[in-house]
């Protein structure tokens, strides 16, 4: 888009329900971070912002593709303490899943260590009712991470967890319990020095494609901060199918140095009807098309993201 979709010091949410997560996060009125949020059966998102607190927030997402903030301003009932967090909390991100909503978050203690923390809910509005479960993986530093749940559609095997350490891979770690995670010995993206994505890091929430691969949505920087892309295998998601080229995303001018998206969804309104000239004719018939935020210096942009294939064009995965 051409302009923020969201600024200043609101904190906002927006909607659709499944297992994806949606996002929009502000800072105290110089940066903004994001989250993700989740869809409530009443046509309103929930979505978690963050700056020293966290704070619930809604957005509204209207057929027409008009997207509208209205701020709750809420805070959860996470304060930061002496050790672990005594410097705030970063990079919210919230999942459903089995009847529950996940809030997946960064405690930062000031000195460059970050430890991630869980909490769940089964009503997001309710500030009261967030329950926190635990820190994950606390032997090593984390301060990003996304999390793609085994569900009976997808029917994975294992929860899984992509998380990574200030931007020099996107590791992974596996479970049937959303607090132990066991690390494997397998990197799922690489920085590539002469590309966008020098520096990488976990995006969205990987989505479930037709094919039944998954698309997974990831950071990269170099001079600027892009948004990438790659595909994760059905049945084993720690395999990469295909990684792009070139970077998804580049920021525009009123977006500065930054257009990361953090939270992407399937359109609860399908794709446009004009979708063959956004991604070709070629492409049209395959064409899937997902709705979500993206963090940039100056706000919160909404962003459409049209994915497809075609027979004739095959590509090999650069990892």
């Amino acid at each position: 888009m051409d302009q923020p979709a969201f600024s200043g010091f609101e904190p906002t949410l927006y909607n659709y329900k499944n297992e994806y997560g949606i996002i929009k996060v502000v800072d105290n009125g110089y940066g903004l971070y994001n989250s993700e949020i989740e869809y409530l059966s009443n046509g309103t998102v929930i979505m978690v912002d963050n700056g020293y607190g966290l704070y619930n927030s809604e957005i509204e997402y209207i057929s027409n593709g008009t997207v509208i903030s209205n701020s709750f301003n809420n805070a959860l009932p996470f304060e930061p303490n002496n050790s672990t967090s005594k410097c705030g909390f970063s990079i919210p991100k919230v999942s459903y899943y089995n009847g529950f909503y996940y809030l997946i978050y960064a405690e930062y203690d000031c000195e460059y260590e970050y430890v991630l923390s869980l909490a769940k809910t089964t009503n997001p509005l309710d500030v009261k009712s967030w329950n926190f479960l635990g820190h994950v993986l606390t032997n090593i530093p984390i301060d990003i991470a996304t999390i793609l749940w085994a569900t009976p559609e997808n029917e994975l095997a294992n929860h899984y967890f992509f998380y990574a350490q200030y931007g020099t891979k996107i590791n992974i770690a596996v479970s049937k319990d959303p607090l132990n995670w066991q690390i494997l010995n397998k990197t799922i993206l690489k920085p590539r020095d002469d590309h966008f994505d020098n520096i990488v890091f976990p995006g969205a929430m990987p989505l479930r494609l037709k094919t039944d691969d998954f698309l997974f949505i990831y950071g990269g920087r170099s001079d600027r901060f892009y948004t990438g892309w790659a595909i994760l295998d059905a049945n084993d998601p720690t395999n990469v199918v295909q990684r792009c080229e070139n970077p998804l995303m580049t920021p525009t001018s009123w977006e500065g140095v930054e257009s990361s998206i953090t939270t992407l969804l399937p359109d609860p309104y399908g794709c446009p009807l004009d979708v063959a000239n956004i991604i070709g004719t070629e492409y049209a018939y395959n064409a899937e098309c997902f709705f979500g935020f993206y963090i940039s210096d100056a706000g919160v942009g909404a962003v459409r993201v049209v994915s497809s294939w075609n027979n004739a064009h095959i590509s090999t995965p650069n990892v």
